[in-house]
């Protein structure tokens, strides 16, 4: 997987681009109605938001953050979160 994500579009400026202030991962909650599935929703999304916006673009690596979510993995089971687990299909 390429790193092809990137918050600012290459169509903006370099004057434009600098009214960028960051990501945000919204969740509308219409149809969430209990704990799990909102954790369901916003997790491993969350710690890939954070890599988008605290890592710099050529350090980015999709295999890296894959490895590094591993570990992460280990606090989402130690606090009870019900995570997804579709990022480790790859086939989808």
């Amino acid at each position: 997987m390429t790193n092809s994500y990137n918050p600012i579009p290459a169509t903006l400026t370099e004057k434009e681009a600098m009214h960028i202030k960051g990501v945000q991962a919204n969740l509308w909650t219409e149809y969430v109605v209990t704990i799990p599935q909102m954790d369901y929703s916003l997790f491993p999304r969350l710690s890939a938001v954070a890599e988008i916006a605290w890592s710099r673009r050529e350090n980015m690596d999709y295999d890296s953050f894959c490895m590094r979510l591993e570990k992460i993995k280990k606090h989402y089971d130690l606090l009870g979160v019900t995570y997804c687990q579709r990022i480790y299909n790859k086939d989808e």
